[in-house]
């Protein structure tokens, strides 16, 4: 009988020893499991990247381009608003350089310094 129950004692030990072995395998299998998962989110995201800059990069294009057109309309609206509208006398070439000359000529400024 004690023979009996050593031999159940030892095998109470060894299963408690093999549960513990199961044990610890399946927390290395979990924690390769966690780290083939975190890999494969890292690559992802590494693929993601290109794709993103892409998208921020047209993004960007995009707002630049409409910057632009609302400073062109602003500049065309503000000119529009602008009512300077210069007349200018058409008198023939002759007439002009004659009336020059003789204002250049006969108008001096003190100095010698000629003013038109």
């Amino acid at each position: 009988r004690e023979r009996l129950e050593s031999g159940v004692k030892s095998l109470q030990v060894q299963k408690k020893i093999i549960k513990k072995a199961v044990e610890e395998e399946e927390k290395k299998k979990r924690r390769s499991e966690e780290a083939e998962k975190a890999k494969k989110k890292k690559k992802a995201q590494k693929k993601a990247s290109p794709e993103l800059f892409e998208k921020l990069y047209a993004e960007g294009k995009r707002m630049k381009e409409d910057l632009e057109k609302m400073q062109q309309k602003k500049a065309i609206d503000e000119m529009g608003e602008c009512t300077f509208a210069p007349t200018i006398n058409k008198q023939d070439d002759n007439a002009r350089n004659s009336s020059f000359l003789a204002s250049s000529s006969s108008s001096s400024s003190p100095g010698g310094v000629y003013t038109r």
